[in-house]
């Protein structure tokens, strides 16, 4: 061969022996064989294939090199590949390191936010009491900022009186206690007091107490709520007490009136003395059942009579009552205007708005001091956004009011007093008292009126009743009658004797056969034995052993249509309930006359009862 050829030689791997495998690209080898040599026209080789005898022919002078190019390719590519894997994987965790930390900031932002604005003292201390955090609310409910707070002991927040059992609290939640929550008062920075409910928990590193975090919440409003919740159920307490002692009372106040009537009857009819006297106990009683009538209304349990009222008739009626209430060195003075228009009220509920403020009005002045209680009445007219409501602190709508004014010489109120008169747990008063001023304020609105006061300390008080004018005339008493005359037999079932007998008594006189009977069961027995006798029952609704209903119902099985009068000293709707109204059912409120009691017998008996 002539000159420099390069051949590239290909070994054919299945003529290949196998020791022949350990030959690599690269190597350096040396070959002895027949060689055998294709050109082309110009004599150029083409092919040169080498003739072997055995693979022995073939000696590896030189091993190729293990790193070659293609394996430095490969190894870059990998390096390459693990690089951008990395530097993605770092991306990734850079990306989530972010969000994390984002994540963590706006919780810490959302927990910091939490506490600045909860209503409650959160504050964090060291085992020893030393606050290292105090939110805003700290500042507001006691009055230090957060720097004269941090750094401080929360002992010396605490009342004196009450430090130690707090440090006592503290060392057991921090030897691992659960005491839960407790109260104490701490002192505010303008000397006033706060009562707290504390809970508070220890915080734990590697296992040992570092710091104590708490939550301080005012107690002030649990205490309000909890203590109207007392006056509430002593309110209906008393409520129950008044109803049945008006109960009671009325039992006695139908016999002292019924009675009492049946005696002036007696001396008007035969020319007898002492009629003045009389007429005193009647009045005298009927001024009772006015009070009966104020303790039924305060239970609850009372009736209303809305009819037109003189407010100067009645007032001047209430005057005695109100002299004989207040202290001797109280002056009580009635300035009345006559010719005054009707407002429509209870006369009962008018008296009770007077007496409160007569009563209130002379408690300003004392029993040691002497004073003047002014009661007037007048007329007057809104006309426009001048006279303000102290109620509802509206002002009052045009119109024409009759005006009850009760003013004072007595001590007066501040601005803080006069705006809380009217709450029903507010009271300047003792313990148990109240509920006057609230009372009055009820009634008032009751009537659609409103209530102006001006006072001040020193210089007295004056409330003005302002009740709406009515178009329509008081109606005059109605003439005393003698009550309608009847005949029959009429059962009188009552469990008191006294008015027992006043019944029996009084429908005799009225020309009735009368049978008797104490309780429910007694009755029942009665009617069956006079059953052709008996044509109507006269019934109280309040009896031991069988009550009024229960009787009622066994005297209807045995005669469908019997005529009853049922009798109460509560409200007929109270009293009758669910039962049915008819011509045959007739109800009589205690304390009665005996003309109403007549009344009644008469509206149920049968027009002709058989003989």
């Amino acid at each position: 061969m002539q000159g420099n050829t390069v051949f590239k030689a290909t070994l054919e791997r299945a003529m290949a022996a196998p020791a022949m495998d350990d030959i690599r690209p690269g190597s350096l080898i040396e070959v002895t064989g027949v060689c055998l040599i294709d050109a082309d026209r110009n004599r150029i080789p083409v092919t040169l294939s080498l003739l072997l005898r055995s693979p022995q022919d073939v000696v590896t002078l030189t091993p190729a090199p293990w790193w070659n190019r293609e394996r430095a390719l490969l190894a870059l590519a990998l390096v390459a590949g693990v690089a951008l894997s990395v530097f993605a994987w770092v991306l990734l965790l850079r990306k989530r390191v972010r969000e994390q930390t984002a994540d963590i900031a706006l919780e810490k932002e959302r927990y910091r936010s939490l506490v600045d604005h909860a209503p409650d003292i959160v504050f964090g201390s060291d085992l020893n009491g030393k606050l290292v955090s105090a939110n805003p609310a700290a500042e507001r409910l006691l009055g230090y900022t957060q720097a004269e707070l941090v750094g401080g002991d929360i002992w010396d927040l605490i009342r004196a009186d009450q430090q130690e059992a707090a440090r006592n609290h503290a060392r057991r939640l921090i030897a691992g206690e659960s005491p839960g929550p407790w109260e104490c008062t701490f002192r505010t920075k303008s000397g006033g007091a706060l009562t707290v409910e504390v809970n508070s928990t220890v915080v734990h590193k590697d296992g040992k107490p570092v710091a104590v975090h708490g939550i301080l919440r005012d107690a002030t409003e649990r205490h309000r709520l909890e203590e109207q919740l007392r006056q509430a159920q002593k309110m209906e307490a008393v409520g129950r007490l008044a109803g049945g002692v008006a109960h009671d009372f009325n039992n006695l106040l139908t016999v002292i009136l019924g009675n009492a009537r049946l005696l002036q009857k007696t001396i008007r009819r035969h020319g007898l003395g002492y009629p003045d006297e009389v007429d005193a106990v009647l009045k005298a009683g009927e001024a009772a059942a006015d009070l009966t009538r104020q303790l039924l209304y305060y239970s609850g349990k009372g009736q209303f009579l809305v009819e037109p009222v003189d407010l100067s008739d009645c007032m001047r009626s209430l005057g005695p009552l109100l002299r004989a209430a207040v202290p001797k060195s109280v002056e009580i003075r009635l300035e009345l205007a006559p010719g005054l228009p009707a407002v429509e009220s209870d006369r009962g509920q008018v008296k009770q708005i007077a007496t409160n403020l007569v009563l209130n009005a002379a408690e300003a002045i004392g029993e040691e001091d002497a004073g003047v209680v002014r009661l007037a009445t007048r007329l007057q007219e809104v006309t426009g956004p001048d006279t303000r409501d102290s109620i509802t602190g509206e002002y009052m709508p045009a119109g024409v009011y009759v005006a009850l004014e009760v003013s004072d010489t007595g001590c007066g109120m501040d601005a803080e007093t006069t705006s809380r008169i009217f709450d029903p747990f507010f009271t300047t008063k003792f313990t148990g008292r109240g509920l006057g001023l609230p009372a009055v304020a009820g009634a008032v609105k009751a009537h659609g009126g409103g209530i102006e006061l001006e006072t001040s300390p020193g210089a007295g008080s004056r409330f003005c009743v302002l009740l709406p004018a009515s178009s329509r005339r008081v109606e005059p008493p109605p003439a005393a009658t003698e009550g309608r005359s009847g005949s029959g037999g009429v059962l009188v079932v009552d469990d008191e004797v006294l008015v027992r007998n006043l019944i029996l008594k009084a429908l005799t006189n009225c020309g009735y056969e009368v049978f008797a009977a104490q309780d429910g069961r007694e009755a029942i027995r009665v009617f069956e034995a006079n059953a052709d006798q008996i044509h109507a029952v006269v019934l109280d609704m309040s009896m031991p052993v069988l009550g009024g209903k229960p009787t009622l119902a066994a005297l209807r099985e045995r005669q469908a249509a019997l005529p009853v009068v049922l009798m109460s000293g509560y409200t007929e709707e109270q009293a009758l309930g669910d039962l049915p109204h008819g011509p045959d059912l007739a109800f009589l409120h205690k304390p009665f006359t005996i003309v109403e009691l007549a009344d009644a017998v008469s509206s149920v008996m049968p027009t002709r009862p058989p003989r």
